[in-house]
């Protein structure tokens, strides 16, 4: 651990690594909280669950600045109370973790064991297309649950048919029976329920090669992408500083426990990560961003961060040059479906924002479900999250020079005011994200000079740079930023 001597970049390293391990650590208690042996506490589990998450979220913004803020100095003297408090959660939910991890070779031993509709809609929907359809006008949900063996559990009530006077979600035992009498009808597509394929033509497009060769299970090939991603950022960091990654991928409680019941996240999130951590290869980053946009909505917070980063970083020219190559890419995969079939493809896309769906979530709408606020009406959430978008953005704008990894963070921000601010858009992106933020905020070599534990390699110097062609690293020089790799200084639409 860092001593009392420790220079003061040091130091706001390691305070900055608590910082992320403590928010791993409450991001892996709303998992903990919901075991049966923990029944007692079910009566204060909605607010405990919504101090987990914002409290996570903002430690995993401190820790993907490269400073620690000036109000926060005074915890610097405690910076090693808290280290070992955070490696101590992080290493028992770790060992959770490895008891999750032994269910799922189990689970996934049962084919389309899908816990939810989004890794349905998926499976279905490459399906499809792998046979010739069109996905968005061809799509069933009835058709595609009876295929997959799930019920009314898994679906996404609206409010609207039979539902249409309920003000919350109904019971699941309401929606059960009502999805079965549904299916008994034949009905295609039930009012009731969210029943168009609501993601970009990408969520089907890039597991089709990987379907049509064989790999039906979709629960398997997103776990796929999540070890990639574990890998691709042990990949960018010192040898000594690899060893830590494995007990932090375990300690991802929340992801392990539910990952054989299918999360399709992960694809959208490695992408990201890619494309931010390869920013200074332009055409690489621009093309992986596009990939995202293109893939799910999840991206489309995230490119306007990515776009002011290049802007500050290499003018405004190269950010409207990769803006282009993005909206190329989103353009090149959906459009054929728009322009086939555009009443479809803007239901589908576009219901996510525009169906009726019920208030959801962990974010400032739980506290309108637990009767602490008002229950405001849908538009004053959407309200609150553009403003939380508009301030994200005016935020890192001014301050992304000075805290790069820090866009990340913020263009999730804006869920936590949604109408559904569900875990899942927290716990599957901020583990990934805040730690490539320390690894891009870390020192020449992961050190200090001097000889460490890997645990401790990890403990960044703020102000330091990666050694020749590493990935990852901001640069500190005034812009144009000129990469380590001479290669990798023309962006995209310049030559020579």
């Amino acid at each position: 651990m860092p001593d009392e001597h420790a220079s003061p970049r040091r130091q706001d390293g390691a305070l900055r690594l608590a910082f992320y391990l403590v928010g791993f650590v409450l991001f892996g208690l709303v998992s903990v909280l919901r075991y049966p042996r923990l029944d007692a506490l079910r009566p204060v589990y909605d607010p405990l669950v919504l101090v987990c998450v914002s409290g996570g979220v903002l430690l995993f913004f401190l820790a993907a600045r490269s400073t620690v803020p000036r109000l926060l100095s005074p915890l610097l003297p405690r910076r090693r109370a808290l280290l070992v408090a955070g490696a101590a959660g992080t290493l028992a939910l770790s060992c959770v973790g490895v008891a999750d991890l032994a269910r799922v070779p189990r689970d996934l031993a049962h084919p389309h064991r899908y816990g939810n509709d989004a890794i349905a809609f998926t499976d279905c929907s490459t399906s499809l297309f792998v046979r010739g359809h069109n996905p968005y006008t061809d799509f069933s949900l009835v058709a595609c649950f009876a295929r997959l063996h799930m019920d009314g559990r898994s679906t996404t009530p609206l409010r609207a048919g039979l539902f249409a006077h309920n003000v919350t979600s109904p019971p699941r035992g309401a929606t059960v029976r009502l999805f079965a009498l549904r299916a008994a009808q034949h009905a295609r597509h039930p009012v009731e329920f969210e029943g168009a394929l609501s993601y970009p033509a990408g969520a089907f497009l890039l597991a089709a090669p990987f379907y049509a060769l064989g790999w039906h299970e979709l629960s398997t090939f997103y776990l796929a992408w999540t070890v990639l991603a574990y890998l691709l950022l042990a990949w960018g960091i010192p040898w000594r500083a690899r060893l830590p990654v494995a007990p932090l991928a375990l300690a991802n409680v929340a992801y392990w426990d539910n990952v054989s019941h299918g999360l399709s996240e992960p694809l959208v999130v490695f992408l990201i990560l890619a494309a931010w951590m390869a920013y200074r290869r332009a055409w690489v980053s621009a093309t992986l961003m596009g990939l995202a946009v293109a893939t799910r909505q999840d991206a489309w917070l995230v490119a306007p961060f990515y776009l002011i980063l290049i802007g500050r970083a290499y003018g405004w020219r190269a950010a409207t040059r990769r803006a282009v190559v993005i909206a190329a890419l989103f353009a090149l995969a959906n459009g054929p479906f728009l322009l086939q079939s555009p009443d479809a493809w803007l239901a589908g896309v576009l219901g996510p924002f525009r169906d009726p769906m019920y208030p959801l979530g962990q974010g400032v709408i739980a506290l309108g479900l637990l009767g602490w606020l008002p229950l405001w009406p849908r538009p004053v959430y959407t309200l609150l999250e553009a403003a939380a978008l508009g301030a994200c953005l005016l935020i890192y704008a001014r301050t992304c020079r000075r805290q790069p990894a820090t866009g990340l963070v913020l263009a999730l921000v804006p869920l936590l005011f949604a109408w559904r601010s569900l875990f899942v858009y927290f716990y599957v992106p901020l583990p990934l994200y805040g730690l490539w933020a320390l690894i891009a905020n870390a020192g020449p070599d992961g050190s200090m000079g001097d000889k460490k534990s890997p645990t401790q390699a990890l403990v960044a110097n703020a102000e330091g740079a990666w050694p020749r062609g590493a990935g990852g690293r901001f640069p500190r020089v005034p812009a144009p930023l000129r990469s380590p790799l001479r290669r990798n200084t023309v962006d995209v639409g310049q030559t020579g």
